[in-house]
């Protein structure tokens, strides 16, 4: 019995240290074998995961730099043109008065100005800024980061170029023919009986219409152009991270003087309705909006 005991006891010794040498054999498989293999295929996952991680990041990052690019040229196009009107503006700001013939005081304008590119497609981005809410499609309409309300403003500078542009060819030769008579002062005077001795009332009335357009237009874009100079740069940060941002320069911003922009946005005065008559043969006080 104690025999029996003994060998079967040997026997369950025997299997567990076979049991222990066959785990020992299964680690030597799989250093050996196994790792080996699995190993180099793990190392390259890992390293494709991190590159794809990277890529992304990075082509993340491009398409921001992108938008902040498309954002600045857009906003440093807005200041051309807003400065392109105040050149304008100057020609007649000082002088301007209620009578229409303020549009035959001065002589075609230099106009050496480029005209705005109206594409705004790669502004898209700048959409998720609006208002999701459809109660407040009002206020989407007219808001700066709006892409209808930004191409119609560079859509209007260009008109109002070529309002000018038009009023340069009707007015010249009208001022070539107030030289020959060495009668310019008839203007300056508003003299209008003694000017439609010269130029036909007809011509007068043409080149004065395009300039009582002119002016409004060119009020108009001006304002424009201000606020969207003023207020796009702070609607468009949530386009963009903050740290994003301080890293590439931020988006380009304008402090403007009040005493500057309050003489540069004041409208010309209305339109003497008597003094209208003479010219246009009716009043055209609506043409103005008054001071």
């Amino acid at each position: 019995m104690i025999g029996t005991r003994r060998s079967r006891e040997l026997t369950e010794l025997e299997t567990l240290v076979n049991a222990i040498e066959s785990l020992r054999s299964a680690d030597h498989v799989f250093k050996d074998y196994v790792y080996p293999v699995i190993a180099p295929f793990l190392a390259t996952l890992l390293g494709a995961w991190a590159g794809y991680t990277a890529s992304v990041k990075k082509q993340g990052r491009d398409n921001d730099i992108q938008k902040l690019q498309s954002l600045n040229r857009l906003l440093l196009q807005a200041e051309s043109c807003f400065h392109c009107l105040v050149s304008i503006k100057e020609n007649y700001s000082e002088t301007i008065g209620s009578k229409p013939l303020i549009g035959m005081s001065f002589g075609p304008l230099v106009l050496d100005y480029e005209k705005a590119s109206t594409d705004v497609s790669n502004l898209v981005f700048l959409t998720k800024t609006l208002e999701v809410d459809s109660k407040n499609i009002n206020i989407n309409r007219l808001a700066f980061n709006n892409l209808a309300r930004i191409k119609q403003i560079f859509h209007n500078f260009n008109q109002v170029l070529a309002i000018w542009e038009q009023r340069n060819i009707e007015a010249k030769p009208i001022f070539e023919e107030l030289r020959k008579e060495a009668n310019a002062c008839v203007v300056a005077d508003a003299n209008v009986n003694e000017l439609f001795k010269i130029v036909e009332k007809e011509d007068v009335a043409f080149v004065c219409h395009l300039s009582e357009n002119g002016f409004k237009f060119t009020d108009d874009g001006l304002k424009e152009l201000l606020g969207l100079k003023q207020e796009l740069p702070e609607l468009a940060k949530g386009c963009f991270k903050e740290v994003f941002l301080k890293e590439e320069g931020g988006i380009i911003s304008y402090v403007n003087e009040p005493t500057v922009i309050e003489k540069i946005l004041k409208e010309t005065p209305k339109l003497d309705e008597a003094a209208s008559i003479q010219v246009f043969g009716r009043s055209v006080t609506h043409q103005r909006k008054g001071g």
